[in-house]
């Protein structure tokens, strides 16, 4: 495809009319792309929050990327040639795919980073609650016994039947 626009790029006489068509042709299509690859994967009702420390590193890496993009324009080396042609579109969209590729693997650590926190605070609330839940048995274990014995004591009282006091206590 980039042969293609870079064929009638050089082929037609250039204006910046035809320069913002090919810009919108291809850039709109690439950047739907990105957009629905990424708005598929994000909760609409989650609200990610981005510290000031992640902005700085998503920065870094856009002007990074921007700046090994342009490095050619601004050296004048025997190492770093300017070509005209495929080669420098080649390489131009190579850097800005792998910026692309870097910023979506950060983005993807980050989000991981805050699901294991989300995760982690859900299984202190779960063994919480177990805890809990374990207190409360051995609460209702405790109340048993004691009714198991209080029970038995009864018992005891109503078969002394000879004993006047057992059966005004218990009320026969």
């Amino acid at each position: 495809m980039a042969n293609i626009l870079l064929f009638l790029y050089k082929g037609i006489q250039h204006s910046w009319w035809l320069a913002t068509f090919v810009m919108i042709s291809v850039y709109v299509p690439i950047f739907a792309f990105v957009y629905w690859i990424d708005a598929r994967k994000v909760d609409r009702e989650r609200q990610m929050a981005i510290s000031l420390r992640e902005l700085v590193n998503a920065l870094i890496i856009g002007v990074a990327t921007f700046s090994i993009n342009n490095l050619n324009f601004i050296i004048d080396s025997p190492f770093v040639v300017r070509q005209v042609g495929a080669n420098l579109l080649y390489i131009r969209t190579l850097v800005d795919f792998s910026g692309l590729l870097l910023l979506f693997a950060w983005n993807e650590q980050r989000r991981e980073i805050q699901m294991n926190h989300e995760l982690k605070a859900m299984n202190d609330i779960l063994y919480k609650h177990y805890d809990h839940y374990q207190a409360s048995q051995e609460s209702m274990d405790i109340i048993n016994q004691r009714y198991h014995d209080l029970k038995h004591q009864i018992n005891m009282i109503r078969l002394k039947r000879s004993c006047k006091e057992g059966r005004v206590f218990v009320g026969d």
